[in-house]
C-alpha cells in the first residue's frame, strides 16, 4: 500500500466523537436526550455536554475530509431539526475522544481473496496481535486486529464494504446511495485505523505534545496514516 507525506493527500475520517461544552451549543425545544440517525449519533453528559459522533455517512461513501468539513455542521442542523453547534469551537477547539481514520482500495476480483491472504500474513509476521472478524462478517470478509499489549488502545479493521453495507444496521444508509455506488462498493476494501487516546493521535497526525487533538489538526495532517500503519503490520 502507498504511503506518502503529501500535501496534497486527504485524510477521510469514518467518525469522530467529541465533545461540545455547555455554552457552545444551542438545543431545539423538542431535542431528545439521544438521537441515532444516518450520518450522527448524539447524547448528553451531565458532566461534560453534548457528545458529538459526526460519520462519514453524511457524504456516502466518501468520510469526512478537510474539503468537506464545514458541511458537517449544516447537515447536523438539518437532520436533527436544530441542533446549533458553535462552528470554530466544533472544528478547532472540541477534544476529538474518538478519531476512526479509513483508507479504500477497490481489487478486482473478491475482496476475499485479498483479505485472507492478509490475514495469513500478519498472522506470520507479529505475534504481538489478536486477530478475529470484524462486525458480525465471516472471517473471509473482515479482519480486526488488536495489541496483546494493554498498554496500546487501538483498533484495526480490514474488511469488505459491500458486505458491511448488506448488513440490516446499514439499510437506511444504503438508500442514500445510487445504483453505482452500492455495486462499486462490492470491489472495496476498506481499511480502517480506530484511535482511542490522545497520544496514538498526537504521534500518528504529527500533533504537538499537550496539544489536544481536534478535528481540523486531525484532517489536515499530510500523511497516509492508515497505509503506515498496514506496511509496518505486513513487512
Amino acid at each position: 500500500m502507498q504511503s506518502t507525506k503529501d500535501e496534497n493527500f486527504n485524510i477521510e475520517a469514518d467518525m469522530f466523537k467529541v465533545v461540545i461544552p455547555q455554552g457552545k451549543y444551542r438545543l431545539p425545544k423538542d431535542v431528545k436526550p439521544a438521537k441515532d440517525i444516518v450520518g450522527l449519533h448524539y447524547y448528553f453528559n451531565n458532566d461534560r455536554g453534548l457528545v458529538l459522533k459526526p460519520s462519514g455517512k453524511l457524504f456516502g461513501l466518501e468520510g469526512i475530509t478537510k474539503y468537506n468539513k464545514t458541511l458537517i455542521l449544516p447537515t447536523i442542523y438539518e437532520r436533527t431539526n436544530g441542533l446549533e453547534v458553535d462552528e470554530d469551537y466544533f472544528l478547532n477547539k472540541a477534544d476529538v475522544c474518538i478519531s476512526h481514520i479509513k483508507y479504500d482500495i477497490f481489487v478486482d476480483g473478491y475482496p476475499s481473496d485479498y483479505i485472507g491472504e492478509i490475514s495469513d500474513r500478519i498472522k506470520l509476521k507479529s505475534d504481538k496481535y489478536s486477530i478475529n472478524n470484524y462486525d458480525k462478517l465471516s472471517y473471509k470478509e473482515s479482519i480486526r486486529i488488536t495489541p496483546k499489549a494493554t498498554s496500546s488502545r487501538f483498533v484495526f479493521t480490514i474488511y469488505n464494504k459491500g458486505k458491511e453495507l448488506e448488513r440490516s444496521k446499514n439499510k437506511a444508509f444504503r438508500k442514500t446511495l445510487d445504483y453505482k455506488t452500492i455495486q462499486d462498493s462490492k470491489h472495496m476494501i476498506r481499511f480502517e485505523y480506530q484511535m482511542t487516546d490522545f497520544d496514538r493521535m498526537r504521534k500518528e497526525f504529527g500533533i504537538p505534545q499537550k496539544v489536544k487533538p481536534t478535528i481540523s489538526a486531525i484532517l489536515y495532517c499530510e500523511r497516509n496514516v492508515v497505509a503506515d500503519f498496514f506496511d509496518k503490520l505486513v513487512d
